[in-house]
């Protein structure tokens, strides 16, 4: 699948982006048709490049709904949905997470307050910070 294709197959799937306004809708498109490319370098098997557009594709849905339900969600809700987020972040990008629960009750209260496209922005910065590559974990 080259980049293209897996493009036009997100851009296609309105379940990712429907709760959001299109402000947060076309930001959320734009970082992930700029994440594709090097998602797929390197990538020839047609099965492996499918799964890991099908696994940005879970990440742009959980963060879809997150949007969507977090002015109804408890904190502790909330909060586990940011730990299922980040988890299905790290697997897409094989890095590797551990969640501290006082971290996400920032994270949960800062995006109470924040819009769509905030809140986006937000927790893609927050899991790319909090997620580390496993190489950091090696023993030399």
């Amino acid at each position: 699948m080259d980049s293209q294709a897996a493009i036009d197959m997100v851009v296609g799937t309105a379940n990712l982006t429907d709760q959001l306004d299109t402000e947060a809708a076309t930001w959320l498109l734009d970082w992930a048709a700029e994440e594709i490319p090097s998602l797929l370098y390197g990538v020839d098997d047609e099965a492996v490049a499918h799964g890991k557009v099908s696994a940005l594709m879970a990440v742009m849905r959980k963060l879809n709904q997150i949007a969507a339900n977090r002015s109804v969600k408890t904190p502790d809700a909330l909060q586990e949905e940011l730990r299922i987020f980040l988890f299905m972040y790290a697997n897409l990008f094989t890095l590797h997470h551990s969640p501290r629960p006082g971290n996400l009750h920032h994270a949960v209260k800062t995006i109470l307050r924040q819009t769509s496209s905030e809140m986006l922005a937000y927790l893609l910065d927050y899991a790319a910070r909090h997620c580390n590559d496993h190489d950091d974990h090696r023993d030399h």
